[in-house]
């Protein structure tokens, strides 16, 4: 149903609105037509990774080769420069995403096959998956406010960035006769990924030297318990699943009381935690999972082959990480009641409850949808199943 139109919305605030909005354009427009090819490359590349400003500059060289047309090629700079970044940049953390790694990965992976590459080379790319543990219970027990789980992204991002910056880490790598380059990327979610290029060969040793230093950095943190404050009472009360009027009727407002009572330390820091392992290229294209290396045929062609190296080192680094999650939470489960341990435990198998409520939840629903239409079928076979005598279904 259309609603009638304002008309004097229709004779002035219209006009004025529409004769704001083509004077804008008409002044970006002119303001952008001051600017070069060039300059506005420049302005697309400030801040941005050195990922992502090779690809922007490979883009414009490409460009500035076919088109002669400075006007054509200002449009074109233009559209091209905002599909990279926004296709392969994460604006939220302001970081490459996951679409970057896997084609820097590519590009890496092709490097390496260039001139005398032996064996031995696959050793000089790897990849460590990170897994951020606790998202959820940050966003959830601070009421659904998602900036907390943001800081939360962000404090996993600074931790490995400032632990690869660290004297402790070009201590560690300079030790193992290295010089590496790496590229952080948000994979989506609570997932990272670090792509490792190398002068020399990795061995398993370095990668989990590495990850050991960065999830000890992520551990010892501070500000995760900043974030998701238990000594908050909203907070404390919201994870425990007790009601305001019952906690000042059981344990008279007391936050030490209620915390004793659960195993919760007096003084409990939530930590942030990572779950994580590395991979190296030769380690993934020697693991027997990977089917579609171990499919790969004459027959392919040097794209489909560097995307299924590139998959199979991702993957393997991705399954590592998981199995390092599930030891993870096995060793805090083995801790004391009453340790910052156990009541991590309690925090994060909360999280994990809840995925199982819902999975519980959703398989109850599609036998509900299933028995409605059985139901149904029945009543169509009897004629609407109701009965001839009284009217009433035959089916409850």
């Amino acid at each position: 149903m259309q609603t009638e139109k304002d008309p004097k919305f229709e004779k002035n605030e219209g006009k004025e609105f529409i004769k704001r909005s083509l004077d804008l354009a008409k002044s970006k427009r002119v303001e952008r037509e001051r600017k070069t090819p060039a300059e506005m490359v420049q302005e697309a590349l400030s801040g941005k990774p050195e990922a992502i400003q090779e690809m922007v500059q490979g883009d414009y060289d490409r460009l500035r080769a076919k088109i002669s047309d400075e006007n054509d090629l200002r449009e074109e700079v233009d559209i091209n420069s905002e599909r990279i970044t926004t296709s392969y940049y994460d604006s939220k953390l302001e970081m490459p995403n996951g679409s970057l790694s896997k084609l820097h990965a590519v590009n890496k992976i092709d490097e390496l096959l260039e001139g005398e590459s032996t064996v031995e080379d696959l050793k000089r790319m790897a990849r460590i998956s990170f897994d951020l543990n606790g998202l959820k219970p940050v966003n959830d027990l601070n009421s659904g406010d998602h900036s907390k789980g943001d800081q939360y992204l962000e404090l996993a991002r600074d931790t490995i960035n400032d632990t690869l910056a660290s004297k402790e880490a070009k201590k560690f790598i300079n030790d193992h006769g290295l010089n590496i380059d790496t590229l952080l990327s948000r994979d989506g979610g609570d997932e990272f990924g670090l792509v490792i290029t190398s002068d020399k060969p990795m061995d398993q040793g370095f990668l989990d030297g590495l990850t050991d230093m960065m999830k000890d950095n992520l551990w010892k943190s501070e500000k995760a318990g900043e974030i998701l404050d238990f000594s908050r009472e909203d907070i404390l009360l919201n994870f425990l699943g007790i009601e305001e009027a019952d906690f000042k009727k059981f344990y008279d407002g007391d936050l030490n009381k209620v915390k004793k009572d659960f195993g919760i330390p007096e003084d409990f820091k939530y930590r942030a935690a990572f779950s994580g392992k590395g991979s190296t290229l030769y380690e993934a294209l020697n693991d027997e999972e990977n089917d579609k290396v171990r499919k790969l045929s004459e027959e392919d062609d040097i794209v489909k082959i560097k995307q299924a190296f590139m998959g199979a080192m991702f993957s393997t680094s991705d399954r590592g990480m998981d199995e390092d999650k599930k030891r993870f939470k096995k060793q805090l489960a083995e801790k004391e009641f009453g340790t910052p341990e156990y009541a991590m435990t309690q925090v994060y198998s909360r999280n994990e409850r809840e995925r199982e409520l819902n999975r519980e939840n959703e398989e109850l629903k599609k036998q509900t949808r299933s028995l409605t239409t059985t139901i149904e079928a029945i009543r169509e076979e009897r004629g609407g199943g109701n009965c001839p005598h009284c009217g009433r279904s035959l089916i409850g």
